[in-house]
């Protein structure tokens, strides 16, 4: 309206658009809010069920595998655990096979092991006599 010709009403009008205006905004703000708390409640329901799956596949596995150490199952997330069974159950196939095919189980030990060998050198021995007496006599850690 020109300034000229004020409407009586127009106070009144806008006062109402206003209220109308204030009372939509927090009918806003609270479908807003509603939104939000049912958003963060389906967020803590599945990440429950998230970590609940997480729990019975690792005593699954557990199950499963009770050869296999404690610490293989102490994994942060899903892929780590099933990558640590894996890993373990692979090595254990390997030390199955190399059994099953005959590897040595036991390690030869040399005859004269844990043994001390004591030789003195002859008090007399002079020059060339003492290198030939090295010589066949070797020390400790010497291979003969």
């Amino acid at each position: 309206m020109a300034e000229g010709n004020a409407d009586p009403n127009a106070a009144a009008i806008a006062a109402a658009a206003q209220a109308t205006a204030t009372a939509a905004a927090a009918a806003t703000d609270a479908n807003g809010a509603a939104e939000l708390a049912r958003l963060q409640a389906q967020l803590e329901a599945a990440t429950g069920s998230v970590a609940q799956a997480f729990a019975t596949t690792q005593a699954a596995l557990r199950a499963a595998n009770p050869t296999l150490p404690e610490t293989v199952f102490e994994a942060p997330d899903l892929d780590t655990l099933i990558a640590n069974v894996q890993a373990h159950q692979a090595t254990a196939q390997h030390v199955r096979e190399q059994i099953a095919n005959g590897a040595a189980t036991t390690v030869a030990v040399p005859a004269n092991a844990g043994t001390t060998r004591t030789v003195t050198m002859p008090a007399n021995a002079r020059g060339i006599t003492r290198i030939a007496f090295a010589l066949s006599n070797p020390g400790p850690g010497m291979t003969e």
